[in-house]
């Protein structure tokens, strides 16, 4: 976990913190790449603007967003 997460932890019940914890570890599952991609993906960047950007494909884009949603188990991002 960063520290970052460490430090909101204690003002969480146990319940939330296991939560924080699940997701803090699935994000650790990201490769390098997804990692960037969700990153910018969160922060409300389109999928072929995200392609310009890091200067790929957008079928590259589309897939790394595929497996992100696999790995982290969402619906919709």
């Amino acid at each position: 976990m960063s520290s970052d997460v460490f430090m909101l932890v204690p003002l969480l019940d146990m319940d939330e913190a296991k939560l924080v914890s699940l997701y803090v570890d699935k994000l650790a599952g990201l490769t390098k790449k997804q990692r960037a991609v969700f990153d910018l993906l969160s922060n409300g960047m389109l999928v072929k603007d995200i392609a310009k950007h890091l200067g790929v494909a957008i079928i590259t884009v589309s897939v790394a967003k595929a497996a992100i949603m696999k790995k982290l188990g969402a619906t919709t991002l």
